[in-house]
């Protein structure tokens, strides 16, 4: 019995061992299994998280060279210094010039843009400053014609762009309105109050502004010329204006005329006319030569009735009794008031920077715009800052 008995005890270690073997071999099998099914799946999916990391960021940083700038354009009343006005003057307008644009006026005439100046603004200067390369990968669903088993891709350079610059902002968009009420409670004639916003060029050809202010004669202005912020390391304000007394023209003696700079013309769109060579020449649809030259007779009749061509080759004159002449140059720091001084008018001048806002998103960049959205429509996102202190110039 006993013997028996530790047989079946030694049997059954047995077992017991023969089952922790089977059971170490399938845990290392498994162990393995699952260890390859990883590495596939690791070597699967890495060049997805490759491409992943070397997909260029999404975020477009904001441009550092947008200002909103801020000008008054106000005369004085009397002469308060007894100064003479110039008798020597160079007046004129710069080549690079354009008009602020007035954000109720149409942009467009029959489907043409409408120039505001010399220069013709697309976009705003900087507005590339990065380009993400999108893919637009071709539907393989769609019917483009005999499948080649491959698919097509393209890419568009994208490009951020903000609002329009030079655009007169409204009123309460503005810093300088006590200062201009102040003006006015001191009974100074404010012509000129504008504020816009602009990209500064970083070479120093900023465009002029043209300006027309204050009463008007005949077509001329009380105060014309021209002004611009630029930026050549530093930022700069520069003036060239120009202060006309008009004479009184109902007076008996005659008054003072003299010449002044034509107003610069923006550039007009050209419209070619087809003409075709081998046309005949009316008279020849004529049957009888009588008629003909009838016409002919009728034509020169015609010609000779029209009045003569008045020679405009020289400038005209307008009655002014003084002009008084305002150029300056200097440098400005942002978030300071400036006051610049003159005999007969003055400049109070502001800017600061402005951080623009992104019209198009990259991941909005591909999406199709929505029907009825006129794409021609810039909003512009305005803003203000505190007033800074004042600086006389």
């Amino acid at each position: 019995m006993a013997t028996y008995r530790y047989q079946r005890e030694g049997n059954h270690e047995a077992t017991l061992g023969f089952c922790s073997l089977i059971a170490s071999m399938a845990i290392s099998i498994l162990t393995a299994v699952l260890i390859a099914v990883l590495i596939a799946v690791l070597i699967a999916i890495a060049p997805a998280i490759n491409a992943y990391a070397e997909e260029p960021s999404q975020e477009i940083e904001a441009p550092n060279n947008w200002y909103q700038v801020e000008v008054i354009l106000f005369t004085q009343n009397g002469n308060t210094g007894g100064e003479a006005p110039p008798q020597d003057y160079d007046l004129s307008f710069p080549e690079n010039w354009l008009e602020l644009i007035d954000p109720n006026m149409p942009l467009e005439q029959d489907g043409f843009p409408l120039a505001q100046g010399s220069l013709l603004y697309e976009s705003a200067p900087g507005n590339s400053l990065r380009t993400i390369p999108m893919a637009v990968v071709a539907d393989p669903l769609a019917d483009n014609g005999p499948s080649t088993g491959q698919t097509t891709d393209t890419e568009e350079q994208y490009s951020p762009q903000y609002q329009a610059p030079f655009v007169l902002l409204d009123k309460e968009f503005r810093d300088l309105n006590d200062s201009a009420a102040a003006l006015d409670r001191r009974q100074y004639n404010v012509v000129f109050h504008e504020a816009w916003r602009f990209a500064a060029d970083e070479s120093g050809t900023d465009p002029w502004v043209l300006i027309k202010a204050g009463q008007s004669l005949k077509g001329r202005f009380q105060v014309e010329g021209s002004l611009r912020f630029y930026k050549s390391r530093f930022l700069h304000f520069q003036s060239d204006l120009w202060l006309l007394q008009f004479a009184n023209t109902n007076a008996d003696e005659p008054s003072r005329q003299i010449e002044l700079p034509g107003f610069p013309a923006a550039p007009e769109v050209l419209t070619v006319t087809e003409t075709i060579a081998d046309e005949p020449a009316l008279e020849e649809y004529f049957l009888d030569s009588t008629a003909a030259q009838d016409t002919e007779a009728q034509a020169a009749l015609v010609e000779d009735s029209e009045p003569a061509i008045v020679d405009q080759s020289l400038p005209p004159k307008y009655p002014i009794e003084t002009v008084w002449v305002l150029k300056k140059s200097r440098r400005v720091e942002e978030q300071t008031i400036y006051y610049i001084d003159h005999p007969e008018m003055g400049i109070m001048l502001t800017i600061k920077p402005f951080t623009p806002d992104l019209l198009n998103p990259p991941e909005q960049a591909a999406e199709p715009p929505e029907e009825g959205f006129a794409e021609d429509i810039i909003p512009l996102s305005q803003g203000s800052l505190p007033q800074g202190s004042l600086s006389q110039g």
